[in-house]
């Protein structure tokens, strides 16, 4: 009675032909991948009703880097009724894929008659990316209107993948400069979420939600030089902050609105400012069964940018529109 198991396996079996065309390809072009695996976990009740332990592990065995176990520790303790404290520690791998062995990619540059190719190449000897992630929360209604929800991690990343310039390379009159895909980078991230949900009154709802986010990384010890880091803290943002308030207004109408603040991201061509933006909903239930909605999403500007790449990787830059859509769905 104090243990629930659950257990599984699973197979998969990929066939591809990738033909590639400049300036991306795979070599070889066609692979048989298998992936085989497992998990097993047990729920185990301590306490009943105040403490509840679960252990588990997966079990996975990839065509490239073999057998991967990645386990997960979890404690869960009420207090009290209106009161929950949890606490996590978990392995997770990310594993490697076509594009971190088989790839070649190229970036061609012409200079003055001489044509200089940048060639990514991926190796055999890559292996997973690690990541070990230690996460507790707390979670509390300390009145019937008010709930409240704090969470904080700390990831640790290891053999993450990294860009490493090699020997130049000449082909004709072209120069080519091969980057090797390593696993040659550390790293770190920390942060949390908060979040407080306010019923004031039987028709009003409010929400107010913030997330930090820190990331750190490194080359690892003894990286060989030339390496470059592919990790870029700058693709996330630091802070981020929103309210939502949801009303249901007389005649079975729903309207719900939200504001949203994400912080800077630096680095890359070219940094990405802040920016607020909100998104709003409007609902009709017509009848028992049919439900009509409108959505505008992006709302405060006409577009705004989220995200730049690297200009080798997209030469453009993309924005988000403002836009508005109508569903109507129908319940039976």
């Amino acid at each position: 009675a104090r243990h629930d198991v659950i257990a599984g396996m699973g197979y998969r079996i990929i066939h591809d032909d990738i033909e590639g065309a400049f300036p991306v390809e795979f070599s070889p072009v066609s692979r048989t991948i298998s992936l085989v695996t497992a998990f097993l976990q047990d729920d185990i009740v301590i306490l009943p009703g105040h403490l509840a332990l679960t252990v588990g592990s997966k079990f996975e065995h990839n065509h490239f880097s073999g057998l991967e176990i990645q386990p997960n520790l979890r404690v869960l303790w009420t207090p009290t009724f209106s009161s929950t404290v949890w606490g996590a520690v978990s392995r997770a791998v990310r594993s490697p894929s076509r594009v971190d062995e088989d790839v070649i990619s190229r970036f061609v540059f012409d200079n003055a008659g001489t044509t200089t190719i940048i060639q990514g190449r991926g190796t055999h000897h890559f292996k997973s990316e690690e990541l070990v992630a230690y996460e507790m929360g707390y979670r509390a209604t300390p009145h019937q209107r008010l709930s409240i929800d704090l969470a904080a991690f700390y990831n640790n990343y290891d053999r993450l993948r990294t860009l490493r310039a090699s020997t130049p390379e000449t082909q004709g009159s072209n120069v080519i400069i091969p980057f090797l895909v390593e696993n040659e980078a550390k790293g770190q991230t920390y942060g949390g979420d908060a979040a407080i949900t306010f019923q004031v009154s039987a028709w009003w709802r409010l929400r107010f939600g913030y997330s930090y986010l820190r990331m750190e990384v490194q080359k690892r010890k003894n990286a060989p030089l030339g390496t470059n880091i592919d990790a870029v803290p700058g693709f996330n943002p630091e802070h981020q902050g929103s309210i939502w308030s949801s009303f249901d207004l007389p005649g079975q109408i729903e309207l719900d609105v939200a504001a949203r603040y994400v912080s800077p991201l630096p680095g890359g061509t070219q940094d990405v400012p802040h920016y607020i933006t909100g998104d709003a909903k409007l609902g009709f239930h017509l009848g028992s069964h049919v439900r009509f909605s409108v959505v505008g999403r992006d709302l405060f500007q006409a577009r705004h940018f989220e995200f730049r790449l690297p200009a080798l990787i997209v030469p453009e830059e993309r924005d988000i529109e403002r836009r508005v859509t109508a569903a109507l769905a129908w319940a039976f």
